[in-house]
C-alpha cells in the first residue's frame, strides 16, 4: 500500500515530524519495480531506505521514500566456516541474535546496532573493534532503472571506516539485495577495544560477550524508542602519525587507537568532552550526558535548521580548540541533494 503526504515521526529514530509525497513497503523485488515506474511517471525522486535511523530528513521530502522489508536468511555449515545468505531488509540485531542462539560466533561485538542488513554494509558498520567488512563475502546489488544484478566482491568494496563504495556516485543507481557473510568455527573474541580490553584477562564464549556489549551499549546509547537519536551522530577522527604525535604532546592522556603506523584513531566523544560541551543544548536538541558523540531530540517540533545550527556550534567549538574538523555519521538529506543523486 502506498501513503500519500505521509509522516514519517514514527519510523524515524531522530523524531521529528518530517512528512514525504508518498510512503511504501517493499516486499519484495516486483515491488521495486511497481515503485520505481511510479516515480519515473510522476517525475519524482526515490529513495530506498531501511530503519531511518542513521538518517535524517532536514525538511519534508517532496519525492518517494521505500522502506526496504526484502526478508530471508539462508545458513549453510561447511567444514570450516559457516556461510549466512541474508537478504537485505533483514534487521541487523534480529541477525547477531540469530547466530548467537544458534552458537554460530563472530557478530557479537556488532550486537545491538540498530539499521538493516543494506545500511550495514552501505555504511560498514563496526563497533568494539569489529567491522561488517571483516565477515563479508560479498553483496549482491541491482540496478534500479534496468534492474541488471550484479555480484560484489569484499575487495571490490572499498571497505574503510564507514565507509563502502555504495556511498559513491557510481552506485547511486543501485540498491543492495543481499550479502554473504562468512564466520569462522574456529571462533576466537576479539577484545581489542579499550572499553572490553579488560575482558581479556578471562576465558569468555561469545554469548557472555554478547551480553556484556549489549549492557554496555544500552547504558552508553539511549533506546531510540524512547529517547530520540541516531546513535553515534560524528564519526571517530582519523589522525595521521605527525598531527597525532602534535595532539598527543600537548594531552598526554588522549584515547587513542592505533590504526596502523601512519594512523591513529581518536574518540571525538572525547574531543567534545574536553571542550565542555557535554549536556549542551539548544531547543531540543542536547548532547547526551553519557556519550558525547549522541545527539538527543527531545521535541517533534525540532527543525532542520535547528539541528544544523546545533551540529555547526560542537564542530565550530572542536575545531577551534583541537584544529580537527568532525564528520557527521548520520546522513543528513535535504531535497536538492536526493535530487541531486536519484532526480
Amino acid at each position: 500500500m502506498i501513503k500519500k503526504n505521509s509522516s514519517i515521526n514514527k519510523i524515524n529514530s531522530f523524531g521529528i515530524n518530517i512528512k514525504c509525497k508518498y510512503l511504501a513497503i517493499a516486499n519484495n523485488l516486483n515491488d521495486i519495480k511497481r515503485y520505481i515506474y511510479i516515480s519515473i511517471n510522476k517525475k519524482i525522486p526515490i529513495i530506498f531506505v531501511g530503519d531511518i535511523s542513521n538518517t535524517i530528513f532536514l525538511e519534508n521530502f517532496c519525492g518517494f521514500i521505500v522502506l526496504n522489508r526484502i526478508y530471508g536468511i539462508n545458513i549453510y555449515n561447511y567444514k570450516k566456516y559457516w556461510h549466512l545468505h541474508i537478504h537485505s531488509g533483514e534487521s541487523w540485531s534480529k541477525i547477531v541474535n540469530i547466530t548467537i542462539k544458534k552458537n554460530i560466533y563472530g557478530l557479537e561485538n556488532l550486537s545491538m546496532i540498530p539499521g538493516r542488513v543494506g545500511s550495514a554494509v552501505i555504511n560498514n558498520i563496526g563497533a568494539y573493534g569489529v567491522e561488517i567488512s571483516d565477515i563479508i563475502s560479498y553483496v549482491y546489488i541491482i540496478n534500479i532503472y534496468n534492474f541488471n544484478k550484479k555480484k560484489i566482491n569484499n575487495n571490490e568494496c572499498s571497505f574503510n571506516y564507514r565507509y563502502s563504495i555504495f556511498k559513491t556516485n557510481k552506485y547511486k543507481d543501485y540498491i543492495i539485495l543481499s550479502i554473504g557473510l562468512n564466520l569462522k568455527k574456529n571462533w576466537s573474541p576479539i577484545l581489542n577495544h579499550k572499553k572490553i580490553f579488560c575482558l581479556k584477562k578471562y576465558n569468555l564464549n561469545s554469548k557472555k560477550i554478547y551480553k556484556i556489549i549489549n549492557n554496555i551499549r544500552a547504558n552508553n546509547i539511549p533506546n531510540f524508542n524512547i529517547i530520540s537519536n541516531c546513535g553515534s551522530f560524528f564519526k571517530n577522527c582519523i589522525l595521521k602519525n605527525k598531527n597525532f604525535i602534535n595532539l598527543k604532546n600537548k594531552y598526554k592522556l588522549i584515547p587513542n587507537f592505533k590504526i596502523s603506523n601512519n594512523k591513529f584513531k581518536i574518540y571525538s566523544g572525547w574531543l567534545i568532552d574536553k571542550c565542555n560541551l557535554k549536556s549542551f543544548f539548544y531547543k531540543n536538541l542536547y548532547i547526551y550526558n553519557k556519550n558525547s558523540l549522541v545527539i538527543v531530540n527531545l521535541g517533534e517540533n525540532t527543525n532542520g535548521n535547528d539541528i544544523l545550527f546545533f551540529i555547526r556550534i560542537i564542530k565550530k567549538v572542536v575545531k577551534r580548540k583541537f584544529n580537527i574538523k568532525l564528520e557527521n555519521e548520520v546522513l543528513l538529506l535535504k531535497n536538492n541533494f536526493i535530487k541531486k543523486l536519484y532526480g
